[in-house]
């Protein structure tokens, strides 16, 4: 197996040689509650079972351009029902956990991973898609939350300012725009941007995505609060195959 960096972690493994660890994917799309995803939560948990996960943290569409009722309340119970589906059809064989991929009228073109959330904490924010970034952002600290950019160099996305996020996805493996992911590791560490909490995740929409991101860790991720402070404690490191 070999690395980009030996310490300190995160370490970025990118050998095709088996990846030593726990593998947990940070950014996954299940039909169930994502418009633009054609594989269900069924079959999704099984593919990442076949290929080795211990945990998927589901981050399916939370955004301004999802198909939504005019009920915001309605609309975070049928994005948490999703995930609960995905815990269902997982039966204990696979840690579940919830996420989103947040989208607001105040940035609508740019794209964030929240983690930690949770079904009460979005039914406290009833007018989240009006909120700010920042006030999102602030929110979801004081939750024991994080909120990272996700994408950052995909087409109409912006770099958003280091000072105001939790964390960066260094690596994206949606087939679609793998080839931005040199770019936006070439300005994260530019910027310094290395020091905030990186991230990797496959981007899963369909059927044919290959499942072959995430992070590693020493030990299981059961929970968010385990996740979190896995993350923020950089207890972890980055895989990926191209």
């Amino acid at each position: 197996m070999t690395t980009e960096n030996v310490s300190p972690r995160p370490r970025i493994i990118t050998s095709k040689d088996e990846f030593i660890g726990f593998k947990t994917d940070l950014h996954c799309h299940t039909s169930e509650a994502s418009f633009c995803a054609k594989e269900n939560a069924k079959d999704t948990v099984e593919r990442y079972i076949a290929e080795g996960y211990s945990t998927i943290v589901i981050t399916n569409h939370f955004a301004t351009y999802q198909p939504k009722s005019d009920d915001y309340h309605q609309f975070v119970d049928w994005h948490f029902d999703a995930i609960e589906a995905a815990k269902e059809a997982a039966d204990g064989r696979i840690n579940i956990l919830a996420g989103a991929e947040i989208n607001v009228y105040d940035l609508p073109l740019d794209d964030f991973l929240a983690y930690g959330v949770t079904r009460e904490l979005m039914h406290s924010m009833d007018d989240f898609f009006n909120l700010k970034v920042k006030h999102i952002r602030q929110t979801l600290c004081d939750n024991n939350c994080l909120l990272i950019k996700a994408h950052p160099m995909r087409h109409g996305q912006s770099m958003y300012p280091v000072e105001e996020i939790d964390g960066y996805e260094l690596y994206n493996g949606y087939p679609y725009w793998k080839h931005l992911n040199p770019i936006a590791k070439e300005w994260i560490f530019a910027m310094g941007a290395d020091k905030t909490i990186l991230t990797a995740g496959t981007d899963h929409h369909n059927n044919e995505d290959p499942i072959k991101a995430g992070i590693l860790t020493d030990v299981e991720i059961k929970t968010n609060e385990q996740l979190i402070d896995i993350l923020k404690n950089r207890r972890y490191d980055i895989f990926y195959e191209e």
